[in-house]
């Protein structure tokens, strides 16, 4: 029952999130803005017939890098007076197609814009979080073997490798209350303390199943410890959530955990998997 009343309350939540998120009038773009080019609508699937290009205008031939910034790694060279179609832009890098499907990033200082009649548009749905941190304080229920429930506070701060995949440290804290077990109540014995602390670390691995958008649910897996009553349990945790960005830098973060570790002490050694549910608000910088 305890575990049912935790799913309610946290789904109450995610309800209310994906609610709010279907209301919204207006898309937020990300920032910094990539913004596409065309001479129209914001558009989707095959591109469309008129692009806006670049000319080089370096006496000699210019490096195209991986990413927009000279510290990204070179995939191309333009030479002099070659033009180049823009397919993004971000700041003052250009992303121009290099051949078929394949894209490189040109600084704006090295090329001037031709056909002045075709404009940028920003697409209002995309979000750009690649290279971004992401700090989130947490709050929730803690159910610890299915014995007791209490409040849990903590903290996550993860690293976008790509939109897509992040790396993540968390840590939390809860005081549990443990009943007497079987063996405690014949002998009338104390094997255990029956209030405790209990401090969880974890080194996470997410997986984002949408990019771009508003709304990003993710699954999370990685391994920590567990420290109770003076030991250290290794510790694994899965789970999965949800982010929902209501600006493009801040975001409500909902999510589910289940950690599976050993505990107890040599004579009520036993393993264990506490269901975590939390809700926090999550900051990209």
């Amino acid at each position: 029952m305890r575990i049912v009343r935790i799913v309610g309350f946290a789904g109450a939540i995610a309800i209310a999130l994906v609610t709010g998120g279907l209301l919204a009038a207006t898309p937020v773009a990300a920032q910094p803005r990539v913004e596409r080019v065309d001479g129209g609508e914001p558009w989707e699937g095959d591109r469309p017939a008129q692009r806006k290009r670049v000319e080089v205008t370096n006496g000699e031939p210019v490096f195209l890098r991986d990413g927009p910034g000279g510290e990204y790694a070179i995939v191309a060279t333009a030479e002099p007076e070659e033009q180049l179609e823009i397919v993004a832009r971000l700041g003052t890098w250009y992303a121009v197609e290099t051949e078929p499907g394949q894209t490189g990033w040109i600084s704006s200082s090295r090329v001037k814009e031709l056909d002045p009649d075709v404009h940028f548009i920003v697409d209002p749905r995309r979000y750009r979080r690649e290279r971004s941190f992401v700090f989130t304080p947490v709050t929730g229920l803690y159910s610890a073997e299915s014995q007791s429930n209490s409040a849990m506070v903590g903290g996550r701060m993860g690293y976008y490798l790509t939109d897509r995949y992040e790396v993540e440290a968390g840590l939390g804290f809860t005081r549990v209350h443990r009943d007497r077990d079987l063996v405690e109540d014949i002998f009338d014995l104390l094997l255990e303390e029956a209030d405790y602390q209990v401090f969880q670390y974890q080194a996470n691995f997410n997986v984002h199943i949408v990019t771009g958008r508003r709304l990003s649910p993710f699954v999370t897996g990685g391994i920590g410890t567990a420290t109770s009553n003076s030991k250290t349990e290794l510790a694994w945790n899965a789970g999965a959530g949800m982010i929902y960005y209501v600006k493009p830098d801040t975001g409500a973060r909902l999510e589910f955990r289940n950690y599976h570790f050993e505990t107890g002490n040599a004579f009520t050694r036993r393993t264990t998997d506490n269901i975590e549910a939390t809700f926090g608000i999550s900051f990209l910088f």
